[in-house]
C-alpha cells in the first residue's frame, strides 16, 4: 500500500494529549509565537513552557525522530549529532528531569552525547527508543507508547504530511 498523503486509521477521533498548551481558542483567541534565534532555542522556549518532568531528545539535524516522537507526551528537546546545544543544556541545568529518552540510534544522536545528557537524567540512565532506519524506530516508539487502536501513516520520505497529520 502507497501512502500518498498521511491518513489516519482508526475508528474514532483521536483526542488531543491533554497537556497544557498556550493557545486555547476559548480562553485566549490569539495564538502564541516561541521564536528563539534557532531551532535549538526555540525547542527550549517550548520545554519551558511545559515546566520541568520528562523530556524526549532528538536530531535537531533531521525530521523523522522528532516527528515520530512528538507522540510520547514529553518535552522535545533539540541536539546536534555530536553536542548538546546551549539552549538545550540550559534547560536542562534548570530543570531537574525525572527521565530522559532519546528518540533515534547513535548516526542521529551520538553515545556521547547520550552519556552527556546521563548528568541531567533523574538516576543517570538516559533511554534510547531506536530501530534500524526511521521506519524502524516510528515502530519502536510506537510500541513504547502503547497503542489506541489508531496509527497515522505518512510517507517517510518527507515530513509536510506527517506534520499535517501529527
Amino acid at each position: 500500500m502507497v501512502v500518498a498523503a498521511a491518513a489516519t486509521l482508526c475508528a474514532s477521533t483521536v483526542a488531543a494529549s491533554g497537556s497544557a498548551s498556550a493557545y486555547d481558542p476559548e480562553t485566549n483567541p490569539e495564538p502564541v509565537r516561541y521564536a528563539g534565534d534557532n531551532r535549538y532555542e526555540t525547542a527550549a522556549l517550548i520545554a519551558d513552557e511545559w515546566g520541568c518532568g520528562d523530556a524526549t531528545v532528538v536530531s535537531g539535524e533531521n525530521w523523522p525522530d522528532g516527528l515520530a516522537a512528538s507522540v510520547l507526551d514529553d518535552r522535545i528537546l533539540l541536539v546536534t549529532r555530536d553536542s548538546i546545544p546551549a539552549a538545550t543544556q540550559a534547560y536542562f541545568e534548570d530543570c531537574d528531569s525525572e527521565d530522559i529518552t532519546i528518540v533515534g540510534g547513535p548516526a542521529a544522536v551520538s553515545s556521547a552525547v547520550l552519556e552527556a545528557l546521563e548528568d541531567y537524567d533523574s538516576d543517570g540512565h538516559v533511554q534510547r527508543i531506536a530501530g534500524a532506519d526511521r521506519y524502524a524506530t516510528a515502530l519502536e516508539v510506537a510500541r513504547s507508547n502503547g497503542t489506541s487502536g489508531c496509527v497515522l501513516l505518512a510517507t517517510g520520505m518527507n515530513f509536510p504530511d506527517a506534520l499535517a497529520g501529527g
